[in-house]
């Protein structure tokens, strides 16, 4: 699992030893100064530079990493898109622990993780989208939502890649588990853009313990590549193609999808949810309770 939480990882690194000066500083400027900046305070916007350890306003787009884990509600009330780039990360975790915008200007994650885990919140409540991935290339985005009471909850539509043409070599994850759940209200509730084309790799995994769920309103749309139409899909079709998968199992490994999920609802836009639930535990525990009932099965033979 490529779970990031807290993201930090090696900045920058150059062997530049003959280039000027001033190139490896435009190089490595912005993520060479990143630092990890927390929430300190009660409820508050996320704005304020007191609000927050140390007393600046986090930049998670220049590789900043954002931590939320207090039980506090942060609202972020934003000049522009909320763009988490150059390896820049937003954490919250813990009961209560909130981050919430109010208004439908999108969050997009560009190079860089979101963690929401051990019973956070990330709240957009009034429209506007989620996109893991950015109008042209060379993305690397993560969504990790794990623990019980996790929740992603979107009022606009997740997306993985960009509705735009020429979108290649973008690299998308959703990584889900032990109860967490991301909901999108849209009346399309999830996209996947342009999944084959070059370079590009959307997963959605589901892991850890059983009781996670994704839930779009009415449907999801799926296109190949930008050249294809527009088409719509079912969690079928993204079992089949391998992008949705549990423990690395999907339709491209011979798995079948009911052998790991619960689905429920419907897919043909006619205003019921559309939900995917993991109802196995890890493969793991599942061997060592198998295992414990057939020693309890012999002792009870002797």
């Amino acid at each position: 699992m490529s779970f990031r939480y807290p993201h930090s990882p090696l900045r920058c690194r150059s062997w530049l030893f003959s280039a000027p000066l001033v190139v490896f500083a435009l190089l490595c400027s912005s993520p060479a100064n990143a630092v990890t900046v927390t929430w300190n305070a009660g409820d508050g916007n996320w704005g304020t530079a007191g609000n927050w350890n140390p007393a600046q306003v986090p930049n998670v787009a220049g590789g900043d990493d954002a931590v939320i884990d207090n039980g506090a509600t942060v609202t972020y009330v934003p000049g522009g898109d909320m763009i988490i780039n150059n390896g820049g990360s937003l954490a919250i975790s813990g009961p209560g622990s909130t981050w919430r915008q109010t208004v439908t200007n999108w969050t997009q994650v560009w190079d860089g993780s979101l963690s929401v885990t051990d019973g956070g919140r990330f709240e957009r409540t009034a429209g506007g989208n989620l996109m893991l991935g950015q109008s042209g290339s060379n993305t690397n985005a993560e969504l990790n939502v794990f623990g019980p009471g996790s929740t992603v909850a979107i009022g606009g539509e997740l997306w993985f890649g960009h509705s735009g043409t020429g979108q290649t070599n973008q690299v998308a994850s959703i990584n889900i588990g032990d109860g967490g759940s991301i909901i999108a209200n849209s009346t399309v509730g999830l996209w996947l853009w342009d999944y084959d084309a070059p370079g590009n790799d959307f997963k959605i995994t589901f892991e850890r313990g059983p009781g996670s769920f994704i839930e779009v309103s009415n449907r999801f749309g799926i296109r190949e590549n930008s050249g294809a139409s527009n088409n719509q899909a079912q969690w079928q079709t993204l079992w089949d193609l391998g992008i949705l998968n549990a423990w690395g199992n999907s339709g491209l490994t011979g798995a079948e999808l009911l052998d790991f999920f619960e689905v429920t609802g419907s897919h043909l836009a006619d205003g019921q949810s559309y939900r995917i639930t993991l109802v196995v535990p890890e493969p793991g525990r599942a061997a060592l309770l198998a295992v414990a009932a057939l020693g309890l099965m012999l002792r009870r033979r002797r």
